[in-house]
C-alpha cells in the first residue's frame, strides 16, 4: 500500500477488526487458563504468543478490509459482507471455545469459520489480485489451521474429566480416577 487514501476508512477498518479481537479478549481473559489445563497437542505454541500474533492478524485483517473497501469493484461489498461474517464467526468461537468450555463445538465452529476464511480469500483475491490482501488472509487461514488442529487435539486429548485429573496428577494414568 503506498500511500493511505482515506485516513478515516483506513482508521474505522483498523478499529473495526482491533476492537472484535478486543471485545472478545475482554469477555474471555479470565477463563483463558483453560488453555494451560489443557493436555497439549506436541504442535501446540506456548500461550503467551497469541496475543502478539492475534493482534498483529487483526490489524492485518483490518488493512485488507480497508484495501477492499477502497476497491473499484463491483464485488467489494460482498467480500465486505464475508469479511464481516468471519469477524462474528471469529468472536463467537472464543466465546463458545473460552466461556462455554465446548471443545468439540468450537472445533465445529472453526471448520464452518475456516470456510468462510477461505470465501473470504477467493473474494478479495478478485478484487486486489494476489496482492497484499491476499497474502495477509492467507496467513489468517494458516493461523486458524493451526487454531484447527489445535482445538481438535484438545478435544480428543481432554474429552473427559478422568483424562484431565491424570493430566493434573490427581490420580496415575491408567487408573480410575474416582471424584
Amino acid at each position: 500500500m503506498s500511500r493511505i487514501k482515506n485516513i478515516k476508512a483506513f482508521i474505522i477498518s483498523i478499529a473495526v477488526s482491533l476492537g472484535t479481537g478486543l471485545i472478545a479478549s475482554l469477555l474471555t481473559f479470565r477463563n483463558f487458563g483453560i488453555y494451560s489445563e489443557l493436555i497439549q497437542p506436541p504442535l501446540s505454541p506456548p500461550a503467551w504468543l497469541f496475543p502478539a500474533v492475534w493482534t498483529i492478524l487483526y490489524f492485518l485483517m483490518g488493512v485488507s478490509a480497508y484495501m477492499i473497501y477502497m476497491a473499484k469493484n463491483e464485488e467489494k461489498f460482498a467480500a465486505l459482507v464475508v469479511y464481516l461474517l468471519q469477524l462474528v464467526f471469529n468472536f463467537l468461537w472464543l466465546l463458545i471455545y473460552f466461556n462455554l468450555g465446548q471443545l468439540l463445538f468450537a472445533f465445529v465452529w472453526l471448520v464452518i469459520l475456516w470456510m468462510l476464511i477461505l470465501v473470504m480469500i477467493v473474494s478479495f483475491y478478485r478484487i486486489t489480485g494476489f496482492g497484499m490482501g491476499y497474502t495477509q488472509m492467507r496467513d489468517e487461514e494458516q493461523g486458524y489451521g493451526n487454531a484447527n488442529y489445535n482445538n481438535y487435539n484438545y478435544g480428543n486429548n481432554n474429552n473427559n474429566e478422568e483424562s484431565l485429573r491424570q493430566h493434573q496428577g490427581d490420580c496415575r494414568p491408567r487408573q480410575t480416577c474416582l471424584s
